[in-house]
C-alpha cells in the first residue's frame, strides 16, 4: 500500500508539474531521461527450454527553473533490479506497474562569478563504462558505483566539493573532483571519503585521462580504493572509438589488481542493488577486453561483430568468450534499437556447454 501511495504521488508529482509549465507564466519545466529496455532468450543443452528474460531502465528527471540561475530538479527511477525470468514485463506485474523509486530532490544558484551553490541529495559516480554489459552506474563502475548522500555542494569553474549524511548509515560523506580542459585534452582528479557508524572509514580516488584526435577518442581512468578492513584495489580502464568514414571501432580493456592479504570490502566496485535489500554487492571481475568493429551502411543502418573476452572473478575459474554480431538501427537522434545474437564460450570448464543468446534492446535519451 505504501508503495502504491508513491507511485501515485510520483505519477501526480510529474502531471502537475507539467501542467504547471504549460499554464504559469513563472517558473518552467523541462524534462530529462533515458530508456533502456531490451528482451533475450539464451539456450544451452543443459536447459530443457530456453530462458527467456525481460530488463529494463527508466531515468526521469524535471527540471523546475525559477530564473536561468536558481533551478530544483527531482528524479525518479524504475528498473528491474534483476533479470526478469519468463519474459516479465511491468505490465505483467500483479499490480501493473513496475517499482518506481525516487531518487531525490537538489537545488542549484549560480551566482554571477559563477559560483553555483548546490543543496539536496547527490549522486556521485567516477569510473563510468561504455561497454554494454557494465553501462549502469547505479551498480557498475571501474572505480566507484553512485553513491548517494544528502548535503550542500559547490561548483566554480571545473572544481566541484560536495558533502553529506547518508542517512541509512549515518555516514559522513564527501565528494570533490576538478575538470581540467586544454584543447583535445581533458584531465578529471577525483576523490570520496566516507566513515561510518561502525568505524569503517573508505576513501576512492582516482583521475580519468581524456582526448579526441580527429574522429578518434580515447579515454583511460585509474582508480585507487581502500578502507581500514582491506588492503588497497587498483582499477585501470581505457576506452575509446576509431573512426574511419562509414568504418568504426569500439573497444574497452580493464584490469584490477586485488590483494590477497587482508579480505576485500564486497562492495568497493560493484554497488549493492539499492531496490534489493538481499543484495550485498560484489567485486566487478577481475579484468575483460571487448572490441566492436561495425560499418555504417547510412545514417539509418550499421552492423559489426562484439567481439570480448572476460577473466571472472579473481581465484575462481570461470572466464569466458562471446562474438555476437550486432545490428543498429538508428531511426532519430537520441533514439536506437540493436538486435544481437551469438555464443558464449566457457573458457575453463571443458565439459560446459556453450550457451546460445538472441535479444533486442530499445535504447533512447532526451
Amino acid at each position: 500500500m505504501i508503495l502504491n501511495k508513491h507511485r501515485i504521488a510520483a505519477a501526480t508529482l510529474l502531471f502537475g508539474l507539467s501542467a504547471f509549465a504549460e499554464e504559469a507564466t513563472g517558473p518552467k519545466v523541462e524534462f530529462t531521461g533515458m530508456l533502456d529496455a531490451d528482451v533475450v532468450g539464451t539456450y544451452n543443452s543443459d536447459a530443457s527450454k530456453m530462458d527467456y528474460q525481460a530488463n529494463h531502465e527508466a531515468d526521469l528527471v524535471a527540471n523546475v527553473k525559477f530564473s536561468e540561475k536558481a533551478v530544483i530538479s527531482l528524479g525518479m527511477t524504475s528498473y528491474t533490479s534483476a533479470p526478469t525470468p519468463g519474459g516479465g514485463t511491468p505490465a505483467n506485474d500483479p499490480s501493473h506497474w513496475a517499482p518506481i523509486v525516487f531518487d531525490g530532490v537538489w537545488a542549484s544558484y549560480e551566482f554571477n562569478n559563477g559560483l553555483k551553490m548546490l543543496g539536496g541529495d547527490f549522486a556521485v559516480s567516477e569510473g563510468a563504462f561504455s561497454y554494454y554489459g557494465y553501462k549502469r552506474t547505479r551498480v557498475f563502475a571501474s572505480v566507484m558505483p553512485e553513491n548517494y548522500f544528502r548535503g550542500v555542494g559547490f561548483d566554480l569553474k571545473g572544481a566541484s566539493l560536495y558533502a553529506g549524511a547518508d542517512d541509512a548509515s549515518t555516514a559522513t560523506e564527501v565528494y570533490g573532483a576538478y575538470n581540467f580542459a586544454s584543447g583535445d585534452f581533458t584531465a578529471r582528479p577525483f576523490a570520496f571519503y566516507s566513515d561510518d557508524a561502525a568505524g569503517v572509514e573508505n576513501v576512492k580516488a582516482g583521475i580519468t585521462l581524456g582526448g579526441t584526435f580527429g574522429s578518434h577518442s580515447v579515454k583511460a581512468t585509474y582508480g585507487f580504493i581502500k578502507d581500514n578492513n582491506m588492503d588497497p584495489t587498483h582499477t585501470m580502464k581505457v576506452e575509446g572509438t576509431l573512426g574511419f568514414g562509414k568504418v568504426s571501432v569500439a573497444g574497452s580493456a580493464y584490469y584490477s589488481i586485488i590483494s590477497d592479504k587482508k579480505p576485500t570490502y564486497v562492495a568497493t566496485i560493484v554497488a549493492a542493488d539499492p531496490l534489493d535489500p538481499t543484495s550485498t554487492g560484489t567485486h566487478l571481475e577481475e579484468g575483460f577486453f571487448y572490441v566492436e568493429p561495425d560499418y555504417a551502411f547510412s545514417d539509418l543502418l550499421a552492423a559489426g561483430p562484439a567481439l570480448e573476452y572476460h577473466l571472472g572473478q579473481k581465484g575462481v575459474k570461470d572466464s569466458w568468450a562471446g562474438v555476437y554480431p550486432n545490428l543498429y538501427v538508428n531511426p532519430a537522434a537520441g533514439m536506437q534499437f540493436v538486435f544481437w545474437a551469438g555464443p558464449t564460450i566457457p573458457m575453463d570448464d571443458k565439459n560446459a556447454d556453450v550457451t546460445v543468446s538472441a535479444g533486442s534492446e530499445l535504447i533512447a535519451s532526451f
